[in-house]
């Protein structure tokens, strides 16, 4: 989950951020 928000963050996609969260939580 970390990985993935840490690379959205990079991107600055917050929405793909959420929706990826959501899908690994």
């Amino acid at each position: 989950m970390y990985i993935g928000v840490a690379g959205n963050i990079g991107s600055g996609k917050t929405t793909l951020t959420t929706l990826l969260g959501k899908q690994y939580k």
